[in-house]
């Protein structure tokens, strides 16, 4: 009934779901675990008590909150009266008394004041990401976190609930893409053992499973519960993406010993390896005392960094290296199946384009934020 090449085909397909459901229920478990850790980690580390000298509270309630640059808060709690220190706590919903709380009544101020200067950030943030994304209003101010008050030690304090679950999302997401777009790429590389390149695959899949299911519970409960936090508008995009990869890394295991791994695992690297995991450690220094406000010339760095390497590996090396594979799958496998690729890989360089831009903007912003910094001081000088 059945020739020896369709039972070989049959196992091999059986083996292949049997992997993929393997590595989907490996991260499953492992991303809500390490999404956990990494929370549990900066809530231990960078939520240290402020000291009441380095706080300020604000004399206008509410507070202004414009587009773009955060405007700070005008006076220094050591400075504060007891009348602009109650006003404040009452619009926070809180009751003060210097007689009665002292000097421990002085921390809840400062916690207060961190969590209002937080709350602030958020709101112009989660704004910025509505108006972009989803209503597409050209010429927004990018919305800049304001000096932290007590840098890495305290900065967890003066951090949102949304912009926490960001920044953990960005932290996994870089820990995932370093492990499967450098890590394992680079093994399969330095061994030229085909396992190597296997579980990489295999374990692409499944993140790109895990990651889409999230967005799709999201879409059927109505609430974020998406991996990577963000915006609404973006989770079309996100599946397109997340379907396109789960479909390259089965047709790279479908091909078997005619794959171009060699060329895959470069793509790999181009992709999620050093651009991507790159666009996520800036998005986490945005939000952190490694910010704009705080270190520019860290941020200029961080920013020309990103911008090269988008231009060399979304760019430049990106179209080498697709033709590369695309050329040797035409001599192995015909037209039809490099014909596919090709298709796949024009589809991902619509993303390319996007980070691109995105980053060109963001560093041509960063640098007309120095130069607007260092005309203010030479100003007041």
């Amino acid at each position: 009934m059945f020739d020896t090449e369709q039972i070989s085909s049959f196992l091999s397909t059986q083996s292949m779901v049997l992997l993929i459901l393997l590595s989907f229920a490996f991260w499953s478990v492992v991303t809500p675990l390490l999404k956990h850790l990494f929370q549990l980690v900066l809530s231990a580390c960078c939520s240290r008590p402020i000291s009441p000298t380095a706080a300020w509270i604000p004399s206008q309630l509410p507070h202004p909150n414009p587009p773009g640059s955060a405007v700070l808060f005008d006076i220094a709690l050591t400075s504060a009266t007891d009348q602009q220190i109650i006003a404040f706590m009452k619009y926070r919903g809180r009751k003060w008394d210097r007689n009665e709380d002292g000097a421990i009544g002085l921390r809840a101020v400062v916690a207060e004041a961190a969590a209002y200067k937080g709350e602030l950030y958020e709101e112009r943030t989660m704004k910025w990401i509505d108006d972009h994304f989803r209503l597409k209003l050209p010429s927004l101010a990018y919305p800049y976190v304001a000096p932290h008050w007590n840098g890495w030690s305290s900065f967890w304090l003066e951090t949102g609930p949304c912009i926490r679950s960001m920044f953990v999302a960005s932290l996994f997401l870089t820990f995932e893409h370093v492990l499967g777009g450098i890590v394992l790429p680079a093994l399969y590389l330095a061994t030229e053992n085909p396992v190597y390149f296997d579980i990489t695959m295999y374990s692409e899949i499944g993140m790109q499973v895990v990651l889409s299911v999230a967005i799709a519970i999201s879409y059927i409960i109505g609430e974020d519960r998406t991996v990577e936090q963000m915006h609404r508008a973006v989770w079309p995009l996100l599946l397109i993406h997340h379907v396109c990869t789960i479909g390259f890394c089965i047709l790279c295991l479908r091909l078997g010993d005619d794959c171009p791994r060699e060329e895959v695992s470069y793509i790999l690297f181009a992709m999620l390896g050093f651009t991507s995991s790159l666009h996520y450690i800036s998005q986490m220094l945005d939000f952190s005392p490694f910010s704009q406000s705080n270190a520019p010339r860290i941020r200029i760095v961080n920013h020309a960094l990103c911008l090269a390497a988008q231009l060399w590996f979304r760019g430049v090396f990106y179209f080498k290296i697709v033709h590369d594979y695309c050329w040797k799958l035409h001599a192995a496998r015909g037209p039809y199946v490099a014909s596919v690729s090709i298709l796949v890989s024009l589809l991902f360089t619509a993303f390319n384009f996007d980070f691109i831009k995105f980053h060109v903007k963001a560093t041509k912003g960063c640098w007309r934020k120095m130069q607007q910094a260092a005309a203010h001081s030479q100003k007041t000088d």
